[in-house]
């Protein structure tokens, strides 16, 4: 199933500042980009679906608007121009720390890579996984070699 505007809720975005994320996708990657995600379960916190040339991230619970990627089609590729953060999420965090986040919800939900979920400087120790849960919903460790671990979360998918 392609996720489309009309497939979940989607607040508008909103004022946004731009963030320093910057990619080059594979055609096959672009494919997947564009099936975009439509939450299954409480558990998976995004929304994201393309609509050219933007790929748009909203959280699921209440579709408020965090992330809007532009995309170029390129002869063999697709690269990234403006990427844009809401800018309320950008008064609690850096526009660094949110475009790190970025690459791993793009790398970790959409293409499905096995990539360390970048935890903020000010983040307090807790249960690992916890924040990742929180903020990704995807259910695995907060530690490095992830594809050696278990989900932590007995409903987590890998």
């Amino acid at each position: 199933m392609v996720a489309t505007k009309q497939s979940w809720i989607a607040e508008p975005l909103g004022a946004a500042l731009p963030i320093p994320y910057e990619r080059i996708f594979a055609p096959d990657e672009f494919a997947h980009l564009r099936a975009g995600l439509v939450p299954q379960s409480m558990d998976d916190k995004w929304f994201v679906y393309f609509e050219a040339p933007y790929l748009y991230f909203h959280r699921s619970w209440g579709g408020v608007g965090v992330y809007r990627v532009e995309l170029v089609e390129r002869d063999d590729s697709v690269t990234t121009a403006e990427v844009l953060c809401a800018e309320e999420v950008l008064r609690r965090s850096s526009p660094e720390h949110e475009a790190r986040l970025l690459a791993f919800l793009i790398g970790r939900l959409l293409l499905g890579e096995k990539i360390d979920f970048p935890l903020p400087p000010s983040s307090r120790k807790g249960p690992a996984g916890l924040l990742q849960h929180i903020l990704a919903g995807t259910a695995r460790p907060e530690i490095r070699n992830l594809s050696s671990r278990r989900n932590w979360w007995p409903f987590g998918r890998n």
